[in-house]
């Protein structure tokens, strides 16, 4: 099934939908930046939270119900993976791959940007800039949920957070 698909199947809650958009396309320019495989990147960006409007705010099943439909629809066993792990508090073991850390750091930052569009004037990605990114990835106090630390896995795979921000941007500006 296309991931499309399933997304239009799973999620019909807007801001939900623009997060896995947002998602979806930062991993695939980060699989871009790494070469790795666009559409295995793009599409896990696309699937990580499909289960949010069936799990609700059941964070212990979060993730793993996600995994488990995709495995059912016939997602590659790596994707599942990286769905499955990228939930912290319900993974049965922490992200590993590259896939895996790379999606854990994109989700985060993908909340950062969504709040800081609502911020901006022109309330768009393309209103914001890399340095205003930077600045309000110091300010603890915007965006509290947003987990900083694991935004900053992508240092893992050798890129820069001002690389980060600026492919992240880069990737949304016309959503």
């Amino acid at each position: 099934m296309d991931p499309e698909e399933v997304l239009d199947r799973y999620v019909k809650d807007e801001a939900m939908r623009e997060h896995l958009l947002v998602t979806g396309r930062i991993m695939e320019a980060l699989a871009r930046r790494l070469g790795e495989d666009v559409e295995l990147w793009r599409a896990t960006g696309l699937l990580h939270d499909i289960d949010y409007e069936i799990v609700g705010r059941d964070m212990k099943r979060h993730g793993l119900e996600g995994a488990r439909i995709l495995r059912e629809l016939g997602f590659p066993e790596e994707l599942c993976r990286a769905v499955e792990r990228h939930n912290l508090e319900a993974a049965p073991s922490p992200p590993e791959t590259k896939l895996e850390r790379a999606l854990v750091a994109a989700d985060q930052l993908a909340g950062l940007l969504f709040a800081l569009k609502r911020v901006v004037p022109s309330r768009s990605y393309s209103g914001i800039r890399p340095k205003t990114v930077k600045k309000k990835f110091k300010d603890k106090s915007f965006a509290r949920a947003v987990r900083r630390d694991h935004i900053r896995w992508v240092e893992d795979l050798g890129i820069e957070l001002s690389e980060f921000f600026a492919i992240a941007l880069e990737a949304v500006k016309d959503l």
